[in-house]
């Protein structure tokens, strides 16, 4: 099994998704991570989609990154800080990068070797119930919108990078984010509350079959499936973004769009209800 290091946690930890890394971080973390995902899903469920090796080509984040990667981005934990957290919380006692790698791998592997076996039931339940095979999230490398230079979901839900900003680049990013907040707010009336939810549900990759979920879109699954699969009150907003802000050069209003894509997706995902307890401890 192939090492990291603490750079390439750090870097994957200040961009906050490793689809914003570098490629050689990318390709360190996500090397290190996936076998053994796959080797935990394999012991449970070895028919699972993501016991099988990757598909040629392969993804630009692997599928098994990916499900430890929303894990700790939209996890909850009861008690104590979010998974993301704690796992560079032990690493401040450690004194040098290697020791500090040593402990976030560490903890990693514990939370891979802890949280892969729940998903897995939890689909298992889900499909033993006759419902939709597996949880149905949608892929984060996934694009938002038609066009060439379009976003992609894991883009929008990971948001702006303001590391490495030059000091009069500072003023301009600020103004940015404003803008992009502001028309996150603005636009968020204009989505009924099934939108909400949906385009929620698609950024923190949330089960479309929990039954708290579809009392809350007061929809079938079969309708909120398709609000989900669709996400049209999130391509709407793109394309009122890039109608009304046609003048900008093209990085910028790729770089708003994924701001104000971000700031939407939280104000979404702070609609949704709590997960069924009943359907997580199965």
């Amino acid at each position: 099994m192939k090492t990291t290091t603490w750079e390439a946690w750090l870097e994957w930890k200040k961009k906050c998704a490793l689809a914003r890394c570098s490629d050689v971080t990318r390709q360190l973390l996500s090397s290190w991570v996936a076998p053994q995902v796959r080797n935990i899903v394999r012991s449970c469920d070895p028919g699972h989609e993501l016991a099988k090796p990757p598909s040629d080509p392969a993804p630009t984040i692997d599928p098994a990154w990916s499900v430890m990667e929303v894990h700790f981005v939209a996890g909850k934990k009861s008690v104590g800080p979010p998974y993301k957290e704690s796992l560079f919380r032990g690493a401040q006692f450690e004194k040098t990068p290697e020791d500090k790698c040593n402990s976030v791998e560490k903890y990693f592997a514990t939370v891979c070797a802890n949280e892969v076996p729940k998903l897995v039931r939890k689909e298992k339940s889900e499909v033993q119930r006759g419902r939709e095979k597996g949880v149905e999230v949608v892929s984060l490398d996934k694009p938002v919108g038609s066009g060439p230079d379009s976003p992609t979901f894991g883009e929008i839900y990971a948001g702006a990078d303001h590391e490495g900003l030059e000091p009069d680049s500072k003023a301009a990013d600020a103004e940015l984010d404003a803008i992009a907040k502001r028309e996150a707010e603005a636009w968020l009336p204009r989505m009924s509350l099934r939108e909400r939810l949906a385009w929620g549900c698609v950024a923190a990759e949330r089960s479309r079959n929990d039954p708290a979920m579809l009392k809350a879109a007061g929809c079938a699954q079969s309708e909120f499936y398709n609000a989900t699969k669709k996400a049209e009150g999130m391509h709407q907003f793109r394309e009122a973004l890039f109608a009304n802000y046609a003048g900008s050069d093209p990085q910028t209003l790729r770089e708003l769009a994924i701001r104000a894509g971000s700031e939407l997706a939280r104000m979404c995902i702070a609609l949704l209800p709590p997960e069924n307890p009943t359907a997580d401890d199965l």
